[in-house]
């Protein structure tokens, strides 16, 4: 009985190696890719996110740039509304958005860059 038992331990192990991928079926190399493989995905992830972040603030950044300068040529609110889709109201609060964001980033560069432990 307990000959048979080890028998079957090492068909297991064999068919194990067999069937994990990696060099010479090794459970711990294919453990380590699949680790590798999320973290190369959320690098990816993370730029794509941040690329996007990227344009919808440069987006945001023109569109008040476009009302200031509506604003100095003296051209009301109404026009202002139409031309850009976007009324008083809203722009005194994406202006005051954008203000805090500046200021806020502003000071995380202030206290330096962050690391993270590897």
């Amino acid at each position: 009985m307990r000959l048979r038992l080890l028998a079957m331990r090492e068909r297991f192990a064999e068919e194990m190696q067999r069937q994990i991928p990696g060099p010479e079926g090794d459970a711990m190399n294919y453990v380590e890719e699949i680790k590798q493989q999320g973290r190369q995905e959320g690098r990816q992830e993370g730029r794509q996110e941040g690329r996007q972040e990227g344009r919808q603030e440069g987006r945001q950044e023109g569109r008040l740039e476009t009302i200031e300068g509506f604003l100095q040529a003296g051209i009301g609110w109404p026009v202002i509304q139409s031309a850009t889709g976007i009324d008083e109201q809203t722009y005194r609060a994406l202006k005051r958005d954008s203000v805090n964001g500046t200021e806020q980033a502003e000071s995380g560069r202030a206290s330096g860059p962050e690391t993270e432990d590897r």
